[in-house]
């Protein structure tokens, strides 16, 4: 038996484009639809972003003045919605997200600079997400929980599970990390080619991907 979680998370406006953004424009909806680190030290998140809404043009202009913005990309475009990746450093979302290795079930909404994550993981695990983010200082609310029966298929595997035990006691998923990918695939006896397909794996189940 694991643990099911919906939880409130306000993200600050001055950390996440996403908090400013969605703040600023309450009318609009907000959707990641796809997330996975492509970096962590500094911690970069790749994201697309579904955004509803009657004139798109001045949010997109908000959209790239803000800070925590590396780069982005429009997939997509009409009237009234837009999609498109982003590249944002973040080490607060989805570094927690990784580090507590709980899994978020996608599409996460956000409105007006509340994100609702349903996540799932052992109790453990999900309390957690929810110290990591506190630490962190970013307000979070846990709206309900229970118990459910996790398909085997949704979980890590063994192999991976082990892989990621000793990533993290190793201190690969702290900020700053303390082991870097060459000498943890070392210290594993592996590949480092191996080692770094095994945790795209392993974030992809995470993060629903």
């Amino acid at each position: 038996m694991g643990s099911k979680a919906k939880i409130e998370i306000r993200i600050p406006s001055d950390k996440l484009w996403l908090g400013a953004v969605s703040k600023k424009y309450p009318s609009f909806q907000f959707l990641i639809t796809a997330f996975t680190p492509i970096s962590q030290d500094p911690f970069i998140g790749n994201s697309l972003i579904s955004i509803n809404g009657f004139q798109t043009m001045p949010v997109l202009e908000d959209i790239r003045k803000h800070p925590s913005l590396k780069e982005f990309r429009i997939l997509e475009e009409t009237s009234c919605c837009l999609t498109i990746e982003t590249k944002t450093f973040d080490p607060y979302l989805l570094h927690s997200i990784i580090k507590s290795c709980i899994f978020v079930n996608l599409p996460v909404q956000i409105k007006e600079g509340i994100a609702t994550f349903e996540v799932s993981g052992s109790r453990d695990n999900i309390n957690e997400f929810l110290e990591l983010l506190e630490q962190k200082n970013i307000p979070v609310e846990l709206k309900e929980i229970g118990e459910f029966s996790q398909n085997a298929d949704y979980l890590l595997t063994l192999r991976q599970q082990e892989i990621f035990d000793a990533a993290k006691k190793s201190g690969f998923f702290d900020v700053p990390r303390k082991i870097n990918l060459t000498t943890l695939a070392g210290n594993l006896g592996m590949a480092k080619s191996t080692l770094s397909s095994m945790m795209q794996r392993i974030y992809a189940k995470l993060l629903g991907s």
